[in-house]
């Protein structure tokens, strides 16, 4: 992953919306924490979803019969799910700890523009409040637009290498589909939707004895001189069966751990001192493994 912030801004918010708040976000809440001075080239961090059921089930062999047992959460408990980060001070990127059913990179980033939104926000507003008349609208305007270039920008990262190799692991790459902003098509019954049309979407069938290797380079070329945002390519994997493959949904995989073994590891961690915990030490020797990387990635 990789954002860009402005290091004041940053600093401000995490003080305004306090590290230990929770905050709606889709069905549960959340709890957003970081360390900003923890370690000298990164900042560290855990985003906590809470649940707000109790109950939770479990399938117990019993002398050869299976039966589900349904057990309780302490009183004063939660069930939980965790993801541990770290963030390059000065390029933005960084590696996102998740695990199936876990909060995905894509929703956690959706959370922090929500944040950086209420954000903005409460700065416009508050800069209303300095105004001689608070409710002049031409005076409100000027407030907006000095706030207008503030945004929170995130991507996903997927170095271009990692992405033809993924494409040569087929056996065969039937199509390539994706979604472009301008209209192609030259029927004259399309005409009169030209200008109403958001996005396109295209679907190229490829020819039976083309080579997997010329097609991941061109469709990688394409994805990228036409800033594709979405698409997959589809085709037949070594054992014949069908893969698809999503242009945008195919982040690096820096490492993998047994979800029991990291468990057992976080149990009984103080929350408040998450930084001491030993996933994050993990995730920072992996990102210092991949230093340079993290470090000039643009």
């Amino acid at each position: 992953m990789q954002f860009e912030w402005d290091d004041q801004k940053l600093e401000k918010n995490i003080e305004n919306h306090g590290p230990d708040k929770e905050h709606p976000f889709g069905h549960n809440k959340r709890m957003f924490k970081i360390n900003l001075n923890f370690n000298n080239d990164y900042f560290v961090g855990l985003f906590l979803t809470i649940k707000d059921h109790k109950k939770f089930c479990q399938l117990k062999n019993e002398s050869g019969k299976l039966t589900l047992k349904v057990s309780s959460t302490d009183p004063d408990a939660n069930l939980m799910d965790f993801n541990f980060f770290a963030i390059h001070k000065q390029t933005g990127a960084g590696i996102y700890q998740h695990y199936h059913q876990s909060c995905s990179l894509n929703q956690f980033c959706i959370f922090l523009q929500n944040r950086f939104r209420d954000y903005k926000d409460m700065c416009i507003k508050s800069d209303y409040l300095k105004l001689a008349d608070p409710t002049n609208e031409k005076e409100q305007k000027k407030v907006r637009a000095k706030y207008s270039n503030d945004k929170f920008n995130h991507s996903m990262i997927l170095r271009e290498e990692d992405f033809i190799e993924i494409l040569n692991e087929f056996e065969k790459i039937n199509s390539f589909e994706f979604n472009y902003s301008i209209l192609h098509s030259e029927e004259q019954n399309f005409s009169m939707l030209k200008d109403m049309i958001q996005t396109e979407k295209i679907k190229v069938l490829f020819k039976r004895d083309t080579h997997v290797s010329i097609l991941a380079s061109a469709i990688s070329g394409i994805k990228n001189k036409l800033s594709i945002k979405k698409g997959t390519v589809s085709g037949k994997d070594s054992e014949g069966k069908t893969r698809v493959i999503d242009l945008i949904d195919n982040p690096n995989n820096f490492g993998e751990y047994e979800f029991d073994e990291v468990a057992s590891e976080l149990d009984s961690l103080d929350v408040n001192k998450f930084e001491s915990s030993w996933l994050v030490t993990e995730i920072l020797k992996i990102c210092k493994a991949n230093e340079y990387f993290l470090k000039h990635i643009k």
